[in-house]
C-alpha cells in the first residue's frame, strides 16, 4: 500500500463509521447479539486460563539455591493474566471472521460492521486494562496481593523477577490477533460477483453517465478478484416495436438487437471502456436489458454466486410502449429470471426532476409491477447514493480491515508501553 492509499484509507475511517452507524439498528436485539457474545466468550476463557495459571511459576533462577520453592502467583495475578489471554484470543476469532467476511464481498449486506467492531474494540482494550491493573500492583505495600511468599529481601527480590518477567511474556499474547489477518492470503476464498450494467448512452445522459464513471473508477476495483463486469451501451436505433418480439428473439439472433455488449475480467478495462462511451446514440432499453441477458446466459452465469444487474436510464424508449396490464416482462421468461432474479435487477431512474411523468414513467412503472426495484435518482446526490448502495454491498471492504488493524494498533501500542512499577530493593 503506497502513501496515497494509505492517506485514502485514513480519510475514509470516519465517513466509514458514520456509514456503519446509519445502518445499524442500535435499538434491535441482533446488533447487541455480538457484544454480548464477545463478553461471554471472554468469561468462558477467563474461567479456563485461570486454571491453566494455576500451577506454580517454573524456578529459573540463574543461581538457585538448593530448597528454593518455585514462586506461585496469586489468584488476582493469573486472574487479569486471564483476562489478558482471553481478550486476545477473542480478538483473533473477530479478526478472522471480519477479513473472510470482507474477503468474500459480502460486506453490507447484514450490517453486522458495526457491532462487530465495538465487539473487536472490547476484545482489545481487555488486555490494556488487564495490564493496567497489573502494573498498579507493583508496589511493595501491594506486593502480597501479586505473590504472597515474599518475606525476606532475598524472596522478594526473586519474585519481583519472577513478576516482571511473567508479564513481559504475558504481553506476546498480544501479537495473536494478527493471525487472524492471514486470512487475507487464503487462496480461493474470494466470491466472484457478475455485474452487468446497462449504461443509457442516449443524448439525454451526458451528466449522469459522467457521474456514473466518477463512481464506478472507485467502486469496481474493490470487487473480489475473478469477478466479471458486463457493460451494454446503445450502437443504433431499435429493431422491434414490442417486449412480446423483443422476448422472442435466441440467441442465434442476438444481432438484430440494438446493443452493444462487453464482458471485461478486470475493473480496469472496465472502466476504461465506461470512460469511451459517447452519448450521441438513441435508447432501445428494452433490446439492451434482453440482448444483455443473451449474452450473460450464454458465460455460464451459475458459476458467480453473486449476480447484479443495474440499468442506468431516463426511461425514454421511444420505440417500445409498456402497460401495466402486458402480461409480457423480462422476468417472466424462467431463463432471465434464473439468471436476474427480480430481487437482483435495479432501474435507476435518473430523470431531472421537472421531466418526472413523461416518457419514460410507463417505463418505470411496468419495472416495478414485474417486481423489478424502482430506485428514485432524480438529483444528483441521490443518484450517486443509489449507485454506491447497490454497489457496495458486493465489494471487498478494505475500509473494515483497515479500520480493524487501526483499533489492534492504537491498542498495541497502549499494551506496549504499560510497564511494571520499579519497586526500590530491600537492602
Amino acid at each position: 500500500m503506497n502513501l496515497d492509499a494509505l492517506t485514502e484509507r485514513f480519510n475514509n475511517v470516519w465517513p466509514t463509521l458514520l456509514k456503519y452507524f446509519q445502518h445499524a439498528n442500535l435499538l434491535s436485539l441482533k446488533f447487541w447479539v455480538t457484544p454480548i457474545a464477545t463478553v461471554l466468550i471472554m468469561i468462558f476463557m477467563v474461567l479456563i486460563m485461570a486454571k491453566v495459571y494455576r500451577r506454580p511459576y517454573p524456578n529459573s533462577d540463574t543461581n538457585p539455591l538448593p530448597g528454593d520453592p518455585p514462586v506461585r502467583f496469586t489468584r488476582i495475578f493469573n486472574l487479569w493474566r486471564a483476562w489478558l489471554v482471553a481478550g486476545c484470543l477473542t480478538a483473533l476469532l473477530l479478526v478472522a471472521w471480519i477479513t473472510f467476511v470482507s474477503r468474500r464481498g459480502e460486506a453490507f449486506r447484514t450490517n453486522y460492521e458495526l457491532p462487530t467492531l465495538i465487539s473487536f474494540t472490547i476484545a482489545m482494550l481487555c488486555p490494556v486494562i488487564a495490564l493496567v491493573k497489573l502494573r498498579g500492583s507493583f508496589t511493595r505495600q501491594k506486593l502480597k496481593n501479586l505473590a504472597p511468599q515474599a518475606h525476606t529481601p532475598r524472596e522478594e527480590v526473586r519474585t519481583v523477577t519472577r513478576l516482571r518477567r511473567a508479564f513481559r511474556q504475558t504481553k506476546v499474547w498480544l501479537l495473536l490477533p494478527l493471525l487472524g489477518l492471514a486470512v487475507l492470503f487464503i487462496p480461493g476464498l474470494s466470491k466472484p460477483s457478475l455485474v452487468a450494467i446497462l449504461l443509457d448512452n442516449s443524448g439525454s445522459m451526458e451528466e449522469p453517465i459522467a457521474q456514473a464513471r466518477e463512481i464506478l473508477r472507485t467502486i469496481l476495483p474493490q470487487f473480489p478478484n475473478k469477478s466479471k463486469f458486463v457493460i451494454t451501451t446503445f450502437d443504433r436505433e431499435p429493431t422491434y416495436r414490442s417486449i412480446g418480439e423483443i422476448m422472442d428473439v435466441t440467441p442465434g439472433q442476438m444481432d438484430s438487437l440494438s446493443g452493444s455488449v462487453q464482458a471485461f475480467e478486470n475493473a480496469d478495462e472496465a472502466i476504461a471502456h465506461i470512460e469511451g462511451v459517447s452519448t450521441d446514440q438513441g435508447s432501445p432499453i428494452s433490446e439492451g436489458i434482453w440482448k444483455t441477458y443473451l449474452d450473460v446466459n450464454q458465460q455460464d452465469p451459475l458459476t458467480f454466486p453473486n449476480r447484479l444487474f443495474l440499468i442506468i436510464t431516463d426511461g425514454k424508449d421511444r420505440r417500445v410502449l409498456y402497460r401495466e396490464t402486458d402480461a409480457h416482462y423480462f422476468n417472466g421468461d424462467e431463463g432471465f429470471a434464473t439468471v436476474f432474479p427480480s430481487d437482483m435487477v435495479h432501474f435507476i431512474d435518473v430523470r431531472l426532476e421537472q421531466d418526472a411523468g413523461g416518457e419514460g414513467e410507463s417505463f418505470f412503472r411496468a419495472a416495478e409491477s414485474a417486481g423489478m426495484t424502482y430506485n428514485d435518482a432524480q438529483d444528483p446526490e441521490m443518484y450517486q447514493r443509489v449507485l454506491k448502495d447497490l454497489l457496495s454491498p458486493w465489494t471487498v471492504d478494505k475500509d473494515l480491515v483497515f479500520i480493524t488493524v487501526l483499533i489492534f494498533v492504537i491498542c498495541a501500542l497502549l499494551a506496549l508501553f504499560i510497564t511494571p512499577k520499579r519497586m526500590q530493593r530491600v537492602r
